[in-house]
């Protein structure tokens, strides 16, 4: 009697062996997939940049050619493209920071001014915590039972 291995089995065979592989020498991969994660970043955010600045260029290089049509004009398009739509995402970052900062500003300046407050309410529900104050509890044992 012959046995057919299917191809299917033999791609969840394999498929758990990796599996089985990640979970036993799971500091390997954690290492391995954060260093990948941190060469890839820099390639993922210069990705987005660019994509985001292709759609403005197009978009200001088709505005371009609709205004000037001489063809001396048109040498300079992708030019103006490009220097406009660096400027437009400029103006963005400009006007989300200074609608963000403020707020920021005053929401710390608030947390200053009511630092007791806050630290007195904290300290509160950290007091009514059962599971908490039953962790904190049994710490304790073993902490001086270990003395």
């Amino acid at each position: 009697m012959k046995v057919k291995i299917q191809k299917n089995h033999l791609s969840l065979v394999i498929t758990l062996f990796c599996l089985y592989l990640a979970v036993r020498y799971w500091p390997t991969v954690a290492k391995l997939i954060s260093s990948v994660t941190s060469a890839a970043m820099p390639l993922l955010i210069g990705g987005v940049i660019a994509y985001i600045v292709n759609l403005l260029l197009n978009q200001y290089e088709h505005l371009y050619s609709r205004i000037f049509k001489t063809k001396w004009a048109q040498k300079y398009r992708r030019l103006f493209g490009i220097v406009l739509s660096y400027l437009t995402i400029i103006l963005i970052l400009v006007i989300v920071s200074s609608l963000v900062i403020p707020e920021l500003i005053s929401c710390i300046k608030l947390l200053v001014a009511n630092h007791g407050q806050v630290v007195n309410r904290f300290v509160k529900v950290i007091e009514h915590n059962k599971d908490l104050n039953t962790f904190l509890n049994f710490k304790n044992k073993l902490a001086t039972g270990l003395k």
